[in-house]
């Protein structure tokens, strides 16, 4: 939730409600080598063990995901591989995955193992940090990037884009 809102609204909210459910949120962006304009809209999934039924309804119409775990959980590996399984198993073959470590700004924060996970999951594994902005920008460009190159064909219609 924090990580979305940096996104969105370009700051930090230091006292933000837990995601119940799901929370959407829209960031408008121009493509630089079309510039279309195109609406990115980002849904975020609680991490709550009640929501993961609804992952599937979500991941069916999203061009991309953005796994966001926090850098400084205790049980890191573990909770990676079971979001990385749940996100796998939901997402469309192909689609563009992000697995973003976030809090990296923190002591707590275990730079060792992002590395690991892109190794094992092959995935492209960034350290962000909702509070100071760190490589958060760079991420969603990248990834956005990515999604106008898989979808350059036609994007969806009216120009959205579906990020789960």
């Amino acid at each position: 939730t924090c990580l979305i809102n940096r996104i969105v609204n370009k700051k930090f909210i230091q006292n933000y409600k837990q995601t119940l459910g799901v929370d959407f949120s829209i960031l408008r962006r121009t493509n630089p080598d079309t510039q279309q304009k195109t609406q990115i809209q980002f849904w975020d999934l609680a991490g709550q063990d009640s929501v993961q039924s609804l992952t599937k309804v979500y991941f069916k119409s999203a061009q991309a995901c953005l796994l966001v775990l926090d850098g400084t959980d205790g049980n890191l590996r573990q909770t990676a591989e079971k979001w990385i399984t749940i996100t796998r198993q939901n997402m469309k073959e192909q689609m563009p995955l992000r697995i973003l470590l976030n809090k990296s700004d923190l002591p707590t924060f275990q730079e060792e193992i992002i590395e690991q996970l892109a190794g094992r999951y092959h995935a492209q594994v960034i350290a962000t940090s909702a509070l100071s902005g760190q490589n958060v920008t760079e991420a969603v460009d990248d990834l956005i990037d990515e999604i106008y190159k898989t979808t350059q064909i036609a994007l969806p219609p009216q120009n959205v884009i579906q990020v789960a």
